[in-house]
């Protein structure tokens, strides 16, 4: 099984990708890392012990914005967040869901107020307890979901990364 999965530039690659994470509700960043030298950015993503942690790794980065409300020594959980393909072809993920299926017509005051990163390419993986990249669990991939005392059943296709980092 891969380590390192490949987002797909589609809206069912999307709808996986984030479906398959929560679209990051609850999670919070632990880690930025910017690369200049290869043109890449790395965000660590934590939630919990049981729904454990993400990396995302941006290549090929056009812009980014980075902001951190850390107020009192408290680190803010994000809401949500959405992920546009753009016309270009470029990547835009944004910190906050706050406008749903309307974010691609809300971008510049989403870039405002949010963090936000616009990429060619993205490129993650779950961690294990010390946030090193490990095998994906089988429950990340086939996941049952309680909604409203409805059991629900989601099956993911994830996309392996194969190039060279």
């Amino acid at each position: 099984m891969a380590i390192w999965y490949e987002v797909e530039h589609s809206k069912a690659g999307i709808y996986n990708f984030m479906e398959c994470n929560y679209c990051f509700h609850d999670f919070k960043t632990e880690r930025i890392h910017y690369s200049p030298e290869d043109n890449s950015a790395e965000l660590f993503l934590k939630y919990d012990e049981l729904k454990g942690s993400i990396i995302l790794r941006f290549l090929d980065i056009h812009s980014m914005r980075v902001t951190i409300e850390a107020d009192y020594g408290y680190q803010e959980e994000l809401q949500g967040s959405v992920l546009l393909l753009l016309d270009d072809g470029q990547f835009l993920w944004i910190s906050s869901d706050t406008w749903g299926e309307q974010s691609n017509t809300h971008i510049d005051e989403l870039k405002k107020e949010y963090s936000w990163v616009q990429a060619e390419k993205i490129i993650w993986a779950v961690t294990d307890n010390h946030g090193l990249p490990t095998e994906m669990p089988t429950d990340k991939i086939d996941q049952v979901w309680s909604i409203y005392g409805k059991t629900e059943y989601h099956h993911f296709d994830l996309t392996p990364f194969r190039e060279n980092m």
